[in-house]
Parts: C-alpha cells; sequence; structure tokens
C-alpha cells in the first residue's frame, strides 16, 4: 500500500509546506510508507504533473532515503493541480490526485 499524506507535497529549501500564498518551490518530495513502516524504494519512480490553469509542468521523482524527490524550480500557487503516477517496483504503477489549498 502507496501511502499519501494529506500534505505530501513539499517545497523550498526551509521545507515549507504549501500554504495559500504563491511559491517556487526548488524541491518536489513524496513520502511512501507501508502502514507507517518505511519501505525499500530500490527502482521506484514517480512522474508529477502541475497544472496552473493552462501552464503544465512535469517533474520526474527519483529514490531519496525514505522517499521520492525531484529537485528543479516549480510553481505551486493555491489552487494549483497535480497528479503524481507512483510505480514502485514489480507493482502497477497508483495514481493520486491533489490540489493546493
Amino acid at each position: 500500500m502507496i501511502t499519501l499524506p494529506e500534505r505530501w507535497l513539499c517545497g523550498g529549501k526551509q521545507g515549507r509546506r504549501f500554504g495559500n500564498r504563491s511559491q517556487s518551490p526548488d524541491l518536489l518530495q513524496i513520502f511512501i510508507s507501508d502502514h507507517g513502516k518505511p519501505m525499500q524504494l530500490d527502482g521506484a519512480k514517480a512522474k508529477v504533473t502541475l497544472l496552473n490553469g493552462a501552464e503544465k509542468s512535469e517533474a520526474e521523482l527519483m529514490p531519496a532515503g525514505n522517499k521520492l524527490e525531484a529537485k528543479g524550480s516549480f510553481k505551486v500557487a493555491k489552487g494549483t493541480k497535480g497528479i503524481a503516477v507512483l510505480t514502485l517496483a514489480g507493482k502497477p504503477p497508483a495514481t493520486a490526485r491533489f490540489e493546493v489549498k
């Protein structure tokens, strides 16, 4: 089972959670656990698509400890919608949709 906490998308060097104001984080992270227990993420990957009105950006996330992450510049603001497609080694892809409040 893949657990995606309600606040699974983190950003910025200070580790801020996205709030109601516009931010351009330099890090996207997805934390993954099996009912609270750490999981092996060898061979895991994820793709996150961020939608800001007509603007679309994508990021490939790779394993980094107990999470998948991508570094870059990501435009995230109130109303940003996203789709994450996660694939664990030997498992079918799982999809999560979210909206930044």
